[in-house]
């Protein structure tokens, strides 16, 4: 369950708009202060942010799985179980009871 959860996060592509966001407003940053800076460490400093960010990502994610519940998903599955459980034992009963009516329409007209 927990693996299904995290790649329904990764499908999202949450943590890759984040990363890209960061990474187009360090780029942005650097350009407005490009007097300020060499080229060498506008690269260095656009890939440490980059990867800073991709790490917190990462960590926010696994603040999220943490926190997560899986008693409520696993109570849920119970419960679904057992009712899909009780809705079959209903048709069983149900198509019983027909044939049940069934033989005893062609006993009484057998009869008669």
């Amino acid at each position: 369950m927990v693996e299904n959860f995290f790649f329904k996060i990764i499908k999202t592509k949450f943590i890759d708009f984040y990363v890209a966001t960061a990474f187009f407003a360090t780029v942005i940053f650097f350009i407005l202060n490009i007097s300020l800076y060499t080229p060498i460490e506008i690269l260095m400093g656009i890939i440490i942010v980059t990867l800073i960010f991709k790490g917190l990502a990462h960590l926010i994610v696994s603040i999220i799985l943490m926190f997560y519940d899986l008693n409520k998903i696993e109570q849920n599955l119970e419960y679904k179980k057992k009712l899909n459980k009780l809705e079959t034992l209903v048709n069983e009963l149900s198509i019983q009871q027909a044939k049940i009516k069934n033989q005893n329409n062609e006993q009484q007209i057998g009869v008669k």
